[in-house]
């Protein structure tokens, strides 16, 4: 069972136990004419993101991934670091390669982010709802440092759904996940160890990562509250910065985002370097797409970009601004500023990486 497919059993287990069992209609066996939105709603999603795709190859937007390029230009990452079951990082070339290994200090790596040039951040397990910040460089050849503690101590999220991004100063770390029935976002110091939080109510793993803005102050996060479809989750910006409550109900809605095809989702966003730009990863029963759309009003402002067959669980810009990784179930790839897909890598079941 993949990554995704984990997280959607919960959320739909999650889902089940808000129903109240009165409110519920006798089952009863459709004839053979009937039709059920159980799956009328996924078959035509699939076909309108089909649809959406299609149209974007046709006006020349859309990727195909055969161009044998490294997509990668002068500033680029130097390295990959790569999660997948054991718990170890691995630190890999651009290509794929692998280089060297972080051993985890304690518990197991579930979650990582790239701070500055060949540095990360990984979190580590440290109970059924607790992890742990740790720090690590990489030296000449790939060689990676012993991971070093940050400050703070456990933060009470749960491993299995947890995301990092770090902000563009290197210092602070943002947070999300899920402990029981509240949803946090934390922006943690590295320095310090002091963290401001925002909350919410919910009751299914929704492992979104938080995206910087290229200034450092806003924060985008995707929220889903139980009282709302899972496809109707806002994209919500949080000033960092600023005044203001610590409630996830109160932040600034980025638009009520309504390009999506029915029944798809955004799955993860990520700042471009202008910061006027968010590149939405579309998440739904066909092959994903990214859409780039304007960080002050949610509406598209340019051509859907197509990836490969097989879900996409994230999409995260390198230091530049200039180059993303897409993490996908089983694969690993890549998106230039020039709107080129190379694949990295396939069939290694990843489910968290940074560059």
């Amino acid at each position: 069972m993949t990554k995704t497919e984990d997280r959607l059993r919960a959320a739909l287990d999650a889902a089940a136990h808000t129903v109240e069992p009165d409110a519920l209609a006798p089952l009863t066996a459709p004839g053979r004419s009937r039709r059920t939105a159980a799956w009328a709603v996924p078959v035509a999603a699939a076909a309108t993101l089909l649809l959406v795709i299609a149209g974007a190859a046709a006006l020349g937007g859309g990727m195909d991934g055969r161009d044998p390029g490294r997509a990668l230009a002068g500033d680029g990452p130097r390295y990959l670091l790569t999660l997948r079951g054991g718990g170890t990082a691995v630190v890999r070339d651009p290509d794929g390669r692998e280089l060297g290994r972080v051993r985890p200090a304690r518990g197991e790596y579930v979650a990582v982010a790239a701070a500055k040039r060949d540095t990360f951040i990984l979190a580590a397990r440290t109970g059924d709802c607790g992890v742990r910040l740790y720090r690590t460089s990489i030296g000449a050849g790939g060689a990676p440092s012993r991971p070093e503690p940050l400050p703070g101590g456990t933060l009470p999220v749960s491993p299995d759904d947890v995301r990092l991004a770090v902000a563009p100063d290197g210092v602070r770390v943002a947070v999300s996940g899920t402990c029981e029935t509240t949803y946090r976002v934390a922006v943690v110091d590295a320095g310090t160890g002091g963290r401001r939080e925002w909350t919410g109510s919910t009751t299914a793993h929704v492992g979104y990562v938080p995206a910087w803005s290229p200034d450092g102050r806003s924060l985008a996060v995707l929220y889903w509250d139980v009282r709302r479809e899972l496809t109707d989750a806002p994209l919500l910006m949080l000033d960092t910065d600023g005044p203001g409550g610590r409630d996830l109900s109160e932040a600034r809605v980025l638009r009520e985002l309504g390009f999506a095809p029915k029944g798809t989702r955004i799955e993860s966003v990520a700042f471009a370097a202008d910061g006027r730009t968010l590149y939405a990863l579309l998440y739904g029963d066909g092959p994903g797409a990214v859409v780039p759309i304007s960080s002050a009003t949610g509406d598209p402002v340019g051509r859907p970009i197509e990836l490969p067959s097989g879900s996409a669980l994230a999409i995260k810009p390198d230091a530049s601004r200039r180059h993303f990784l897409l993490i996908g179930d089983g694969w690993l790839g890549r998106i230039d500023d020039r709107g080129r897909f190379t694949r990295i890598s396939e069939g290694t079941e990843y489910f968290d990486a940074a560059w």
